[in-house]
């Protein structure tokens, strides 16, 4: 049981990320580096820092 709540867990953080991620990406990312815009791992990078950020200033 506890491998599927951490399991769960991981895929429910990687969306949050992905999400936050695809919102934030066009305001971070250069206009004149398209390819950066539709990399999935700039995506998660970004949306990934961005929850830490807000973790660090709400203390979850």
């Amino acid at each position: 049981m506890n491998s599927i709540s951490l399991i769960f867990s991981a895929i429910v953080l990687l969306a949050i990320s992905w999400v936050l991620g695809s919102v934030t990406v066009d305001k971070v990312v250069p206009y004149n580096r398209p390819d950066l815009k539709e990399n999935p791992m700039v995506i998660l990078l970004i949306g990934t820092m961005v929850l830490a950020v807000l973790c660090l200033f709400c203390k979850i």
